[in-house]
């Protein structure tokens, strides 16, 4: 027996040569809608590129931080000096999670064009 057999048997889908009765054997399947989930995510500030959040470059996995996520800033970080620019464009985090001495400051940055 083979393991196509073995499923089939499993779900006792008949084998027939006859196709209407092959398909009157087929078990239906259905979908089930389960409700919206959002995953929180979590940013690590690494500072390799630079000091500005905007710098994908500064973050763990090469993505710069979106609104709602929480922010890590270990006391493993390269550069200790993160400064939240405008470039950002996002001014809401679920957490911020200084873990060492790290200066931290804003400032409005001049527009970057694409």
């Amino acid at each position: 027996m083979n393991w196509i057999d073995s499923i089939r048997r499993q779900l006792r889908i008949g084998v027939s040569s006859n196709r209407s009765a092959r398909r009157a054997s087929r078990p239906q399947l259905a979908l089930t809608r389960l409700e919206d989930r959002v995953t929180p995510t979590v940013d690590t500030w690494t500072g390799a590129s630079s000091n500005l959040w905007s710098d994908n470059g500064n973050w763990l996995d090469n993505s710069a931080p979106t609104m709602g996520e929480d922010l890590v800033f270990p006391a493993s970080a390269i550069n200790k000096t993160a400064v939240y620019d405008s470039a950002l464009g996002v001014s809401s985090f679920g957490s911020i999670d200084i873990q060492d001495a790290a200066t931290t400051s804003a400032r409005r940055s001049p527009h970057r064009s694409p």
